[in-house]
């Protein structure tokens, strides 16, 4: 008896570990975690990965195209045709998903450095927010937008020299807030959607993002709550005051596209636009070794 529940353990455990290679296992499980993503792609061929890229999922065709440009980057010393292999990406992800990256977003990922080391990257945060954006009260907004009073329940802001005020109204649970008491806000994206709906965008200094959709009157309709990279919102650290953040949204009919950058990481998620529901993460956070 006890040689068939070892027999068991075994064969379990090996197909578990064999399984996580599969599509199937990683669409079903991998959605923010680092190790499920990197075990998925970590020590796939150029061929596999050109492979995966033709796969009809886009959380594994894009991080599929983003890993080969990373291998191919790190195959040559010539900056010119980094420079190439990340544009090919960009243009890769822009058909895939269908949408036009903000310029600002796709020069960061232009200049992200190619690196060989997991679990560290190397961006050179621009010295002046790009065109289109601006600081007021140490809040990075669109230029359209001007902060007037953010808190945790409350924002107010102008838009097109508008007022625009969202407080708690119905639907709000204990627990959401644009940002959490104490924190830091960082950026701030708002879009109204055609029906009326207004997306709120409230990037903090502990590394989240709070996602709104809202009625004009304050109603909550969904809240996503996103880690800057493919771990856990705060990635085990704690205290961290983050001197840079840019955020945008973007929507188109079914979705909300987010792009952003945090501290050590370049991002973009899709959410749906009727749940909130996160659809798609890419992150230049996920780096492989060679």
């Amino acid at each position: 008896m006890k040689s068939i529940i070892l027999l068991s353990i075994f064969v379990a455990a090996f197909f578990s570990n064999d399984e996580r290679r599969e599509e199937g296992y990683y669409l079903a499980h991998a959605k923010r975690y680092y190790d499920e993503v990197a075990h998925f792609f970590s020590h796939r061929s150029e061929a596999e990965l050109e492979n995966l890229m033709q796969h009809q999922q886009p959380r594994i065709s894009v991080l599929a195209a983003w890993i080969l440009c990373q291998k191919k980057c790190l195959q040559t010393e010539d900056e010119n045709r980094r420079l190439e292999y990340r544009a090919e990406f960009l243009g890769f992800l822009s058909g895939k998903l269908d949408i036009v990256p903000p310029k600002w977003w796709k020069d960061a990922v232009r200049k992200f450095a190619a690196t060989d080391e997991v679990r560290k990257v190397e961006f050179d945060l621009p010295i002046t927010y790009p065109d289109g954006f601006h600081v007021k009260h140490e809040t990075v907004c669109p230029v359209n937008i001007k902060p007037v009073t953010l808190e945790t329940d409350f924002v107010q802001f102008l838009e097109d020299g508008k007022d625009v005020t969202i407080k708690h109204g119905e639907n709000w649970e204990y627990g959401d807030c644009f940002f959490r008491e104490g924190d830091i806000a960082r950026a701030l994206t708002t879009t109204v959607l055609p029906d009326g709906r207004r997306i709120v965008g409230v990037a903090s200094a502990l590394d989240t993002l709070n996602v709104f959709c809202v009625t004009a009157n304050g109603t909550k309709l969904w809240r996503a709550e996103l880690g800057y990279h493919l771990e856990s919102a705060m990635g085990g650290e704690t205290g961290i005051d983050i001197e840079y953040q840019l955020v945008h949204a973007i929507a188109t009919p079914n979705e909300v596209a987010l792009f952003w950058i945090c501290r050590d990481a370049i991002s973009l998620n899709l959410l749906d636009i009727n749940t909130g529901e996160d659809l798609f993460l890419f992150s230049t956070y996920l780096t492989l070794p060679k």
